[in-house]
Formats: structure tokens, sequence, C-alpha cells
């Protein structure tokens, strides 16, 4: 069952409210209008009849002043004997063009009715002064109405004028009713539409969800389709970033757990041989000491080969380093004096040249594995005696790394596959076989490059290429 809680529902009525709003400001202001194209004209005749009443008097004061016959009265007798203004008042109720049961009283100032004509209806009394209050206003009268318009006049009194407005309170009615089907009839539409158009927004993202779940483990490489709407679009794309993510995790760890499982075999099954081999019966005590001896070796390949391993899965899944400048050049100093008693005791002539503004961004501990595995290789993998050359400079907007040795070299038939894992077995020289795949993990995070170029007979060079720091 669908609830608020749907995204469908909240904008479907988000968008009704809004259009009810809307729709109801509109529907008063077209009321207001309707009515005021009604009545303003009508009330508008009515006053200027009534005002037409006071002309009428005017005239005949200015015309009896002239002839010197007006003699002074009071005010409240100002219309006594008023022939004209009863005649214009006759003539008036006559008419019927603004409706019918028309009806005209002109009053003095105390009440008294001057002149009239029609038939007011009962609720018109000119002895309510409330009744004389000025403005346009509805009577009714039983099932009639009139409208009435007071007029107060300059001298003292009123002229109450109205008709009957059946008709046209009849068609107000049906016009306000229209505007009130036709306004429930958009707010309907726009509810279905916004069901509609939420419904199609939603129903990508269902689809999403749904295609989504039906990815499992053992399908992490299916990717989600693309969609027609930009914002689902975006949606699918970052989820299919993610899954490709996932995918390269899962692969990672898959390929770390068969790495360490099949690799770890081979040294513990040696292990455990040794072990049963010594106790299997008495033996000498130099019998004893070169089984430990060897269990004391195969100890330290599985050191080995378990801290490659975890430094290996640990650089593919860590987060990319923070762009830290790192001085290469003062690094490879470092390094090589950390070496250099070894190149003594190997007896090798190693030489290390470093040149200015060797900076990159990177992480130091990584750029330091990475120098330690490559002279590490060199100086395992070939005789004592051979000499060993360090060099880091600047080219351009890199920094260059070379290491390069004189010894017997690699066949061109292998050197494909030193980068991968295991490439190089284990030997009796140590090493586990994963320096090099180390060594290209730590270059691709660090956005560079590493090759290796080798001749038999003559030596081999690996050269790693790092974005500079200062370019």
């Amino acid at each position: 069952m669908i609830g608020l809680r749907s995204l469908r529902v909240r904008l479907t009525l988000t968008f009704v409210a809004v259009g009810a709003v809307l729709v109801t400001a509109g529907y008063i202001g077209t009321a207001w209008l309707l009515r005021r194209a009604v009545w303003h004209p009508l009330d508008a005749a009515l006053q200027e009849e009534a005002a037409s009443v006071e002309l009428v008097r005017s005239a005949d004061d200015a015309e009896g002043e002239d002839e010197g016959e007006r003699e002074e009265t009071d005010d409240d007798d100002a219309f006594d004997g008023a022939a004209e203004v009863a005649s214009a008042v006759a003539r008036l109720g006559r008419e019927r063009d603004l409706g019918p049961d028309k009806f005209l009283i002109v009053s003095a100032a105390d009440g008294r009715v001057i002149a009239a004509s029609g038939r007011p209806p009962p609720a018109v009394d000119v002895s309510d002064r409330s009744v004389l209050r000025d403005g346009a206003r509805f009577v009714v009268d039983g099932r009639s109405q009139y409208r009435v318009v007071t007029h107060r006049l300059t001298e003292g009194g009123w002229v109450l004028i109205g008709v009957r407005v059946d008709r046209q309170v009849r068609a107000m009615r049906r016009a306000l009713l229209g505007l009130l089907a036709g306004a429930v009839a958009m707010l309907g539409g726009i509810g279905i539409l916004a069901w509609s158009m939420t419904s199609r927004a939603t129903r990508e993202i269902a689809d999403v969800t749904a295609e989504l779940g039906r990815i499992g483990a053992d399908s992490l490489s299916r990717r989600l389709r693309p969609r027609d709407t930009t914002e689902v679009a975006a949606l699918a794309a970052a989820l299919n970033d993610l899954l490709a993510r996932l995918e390269l995790a899962v692969r990672r760890l898959q390929r770390f757990t068969a790495d360490a499982a099949h690799e770890l075999r081979t040294p513990l099954a040696a292990l455990r041989a040794r072990l049963d081999v010594a106790l299997a019966r008495p033996r000498s005590a130099d019998a004893y000491r070169d089984g430990l001896l060897d269990a004391v070796e195969q100890t330290e390949r599985l050191t080995v080969l378990s801290e490659d391993l975890l430094t290996l899965s640990a650089i593919e899944s860590a987060d990319p380093p923070v762009p830290t400048a790192v001085d290469f050049g003062a690094l490879a100093i470092e390094v090589a004096e950390f070496l250099e008693a070894v190149a003594q005791e190997q007896q090798r002539h190693f030489n290390v040249t470093v040149g200015e503004q060797v900076l990159v961004l990177g992480e130091a501990v990584l750029l330091k594995r990475l120098l330690l595995n490559l002279l590490g290789n060199a100086f395992t993998h070939t005789e004592h005696g051979i000499a060993v050359r360090l060099d880091v400079q600047r080219d351009r907007r890199e920094v260059v790394l070379t290491v390069r040795d004189h010894g017997g070299g690699i066949a061109a038939a292998d050197q494909h596959v030193l980068f991968e894992r295991f490439a190089a077995r284990p030997s009796r020289r140590g090493g586990a076989g994963l320096g090099l795949a180390i060594c290209r993990e730590i270059v691709a995070r660090h956005h560079g490059t590493i090759a290796l170029d080798s001749r038999v007979g003559t030596g081999t060079t690996v050269t790693v290429r790092l974005p500079s720091a200062s370019a």
C-alpha cells in the first residue's frame, strides 16, 4: 500500500496543494471581476438617475430665483411643491431599461417622502435611517432581490432608487457555479497530471532499484542500462561507477585470497616436512640444528611472502595518496645510505646521482618502498661485485628514477611477465616474486610509468617516471 512515505505521493500532494492555492486565488479573483462587471455598471446607472433628480431640482431653483418668484422656506420644506421633481421621478420610474419593478423615492432630511414612483419592497422603509446609508446594497424580499442605491442630496434629504435583479443574481450564481466546477476540474487535472509525471519519474527509480537488486556477488560485472531522465541517468551512472569499484575490490580480495592460499601452501608444506623429518627418529644435535635452520629459512620465506601480500593488498585497496610534495632526491639518498653497508658487504660499486628540484606528489612511505624494492632486486638477483647505479633526475615535467646493474640480464621472453604477481618465482636468494608487482602498483597510484629493459650479458635497467610536483 502506498503511504505518505512514498515520494510519488508526497510530490503529488505538493503539486495539488500548490495548484489548489493558485486555482483558489484565480477563482476568487475571477469571481470578484465577474461581480464587478455585473454590478458596477448597474450601480453607476442607478447612481446617475438618482443624481439627475438633484439636477432637476437645482434647475428649478435657479429659474425661480431669476423670476423673483421663489420665497424663502425652511430646509425641511425644500421639496414642497416641486412639481418638476415629481414629474422627473415619475418619468424615471416608468423606464425599465435597468430592470423590472423599478422604484424611486425622494425623501426630506426628516424622512418625509417628497416624491415616489413604483412599489418598493417592504424592507425599504425610509423612516428607518439605517436604510438611508450611502452606497449600493442588496435588499431581499421573499424570493426576490433588489439592487438599491442611496444618493444623498446636497440640500438635505435622500434619493433611494432600486430595481429587481433576480435574473442577474441567477446568472451570477450559474457563472460562479461554472467557475467552481472549472476550478475543481482544473484541480483534478493538476492532480492527475502530477500523479502521471511523478509516476513516470519514480518508475525509472523503481526500475533502477529492481535492476540493482538482480546484481549479486557473482554478477558484479553487470551494469545498469542508461536512462532517459537526466537525474535518473546520473544516478545510474554513479551506481555503475560504484559497481565498478566494488567489482575491482572483490576481484582484489579474491586474488589476494587465492594468492595467499596458493603461495603459502608450499612453504608451509616444506616447513611441516622439515619438522616431521626432524622428529621422525632421534638425531644428533647437529642434525637437529640443521633441521631448525631449515625451519627458520622456511619461516623467513613465509614472513616475507605474508608481508608482501599484505603490502600489495593494502596498496591496491587504499584510498589515493594525499598530494604531498616529497623530495625524491633526499629519499633516494636516505635509502642509498641504508643500503651502503649491504653494498660494501657484497663488494659492489654503488653509485648514486641526484639532481635538483626532484619533487613529486605522493606518499613518502610508498616511494621509499619503491626504492627499496628496485635496489633490493638489483642487489639480490645479481652476483656479488656487480656494480649498481641509482640515478634521480628532473626531465621537464617529470622526475625520472633509474636503477641500473651490469649483471647477467634477463631473457627477452621473460621480461613482459616480470611485473605480474609471482612471475619471478622465489629463489634461493630470497624474495617472494611480488617485488616488481608492488612497484607497479605504487607507480600507478602516483600516476607514473615503470619500464624494464634488460639484455643478456649486459645488464638490466628499470626506469620510473613520475609527475613532477614543481611542474
